[in-house]
């Protein structure tokens, strides 16, 4: 249970690769059973992906006082971590990506950082997991190694891919028939009376005017990381602090230094982002319309530090 507890969980939904506006989640989602060892750099971070859309990310806290690979199973420390699935992503023969985002490995100590992926499914269907591939971004494909119990390790900066079962995801897009409807019945809503609207004398609220304008940029983010830092949370509170927002909109976008793979630059931007995003809609504030977006690597903003930010702007 202490492990469970410690696994730091970032969710992030994501309308399409680097962009993401909030509710559009679907009806389906994925679930995967991670453990995590720490390596030279720290817990390892990881991205959850269907096909090239980022559903979720964060990072894994390894159990305290525990040899992962001496376990008997290391299933049995799993923790089953669940993310939403947007609208028209999944597929029949989507592949679930479990990403690791910051490896690491001391030769001197033997520390390695390490994910355990002891399962993955989609709607309560189940991948194989021994049938796992580890594919680096270059798409070369790394030998499998398997932990006692089963569990697929992904030690390298790489994704753990998982395809579907036989038939495909249940509710995937396109793959349900409509229900049918039988002839010798009336559609419900012809058997429905019709009502007509009923007039009022109460007065209809004039929608409140945003009187704020103003951007933050946090930059408290180290190479490969996302969480958030008591500085970044204390920054944002001052930022906050003695606003009113009703009216506004929140936009929230990460961005990400250079280097590494394109695609886990936006992964890395957009759960920075998200990690904004969710502390601050934590203070359930009132905003008329909220987004959050990965933009990606950029260099726009200088040193490599600089680049590794998220902007939180409130504007009308």
């Amino acid at each position: 249970m202490g492990y469970l507890m410690s696994v730091r969980k970032t969710l992030l939904l994501v309308a399409a690769c680097g962009a993401l506006l909030t509710g559009t989640a679907g009806a389906s989602e994925v679930t995967v059973s991670l453990v995590g060892e720490a390596g030279p750099a720290g817990d390892p971070a990881y991205v959850v992906l269907i096909d090239d859309t980022v559903v979720g990310a964060g990072m894994l806290s390894p159990p305290e006082g525990v040899q992962v690979r001496q376990v008997p199973d290391v299933g049995a420390l799993a923790a089953k971590l669940t993310f939403p699935i947007p609208d028209g992503v999944l597929k029949a023969d989507s592949v679930v990506n479990v990403r690791m985002m910051n490896d690491s490995y001391d030769a001197a100590s033997g520390k390695d950082a390490t994910i355990y992926v002891a399962g993955v499914a989609v709607d309560g269907a189940s991948a194989d997991v021994a049938k796992g591939k580890i594919v680096t971004a270059d798409g070369e494909v790394m030998p499998n190694y398997f932990a006692a119990g089963g569990s697929l390790m992904l030690t390298w900066n790489a994704s753990a891919r998982f395809t579907s079962p036989e038939g495909g995801w249940p509710q995937a897009s396109g793959s349900a028939p409509a229900p049918a409807t039988s002839a010798s019945e009336p559609a419900a809503a012809q058997t429905q009376p019709q009502t007509e609207p009923i007039a009022t004398n109460e007065p209809v609220a004039e929608p409140v005017a945003c009187s704020v304008d103003e951007s933050l940029a946090i930059l408290d983010f180290e190479n490969g990381m996302f969480g958030l830092t008591p500085a970044a949370a204390q920054q944002i509170d001052a930022f906050l602090a003695d606003k009113s927002v009703a009216g506004c909109k929140l936009a929230v976008v990460g961005y990400a230094s250079l280097g590494g793979a394109p695609d886990v630059n936006v992964a890395m931007s957009t759960a920075r982002a998200k990690t904004i995003f969710d502390y601050v809609e934590s203070k359930q504030l009132g905003f008329a319309e909220a987004t959050t977006s990965g933009f990606g690597a950029t260099d726009q903003f200088g040193a490599p530090k600089e680049n590794r930010r998220v902007v939180l702007t409130i504007s009308p």
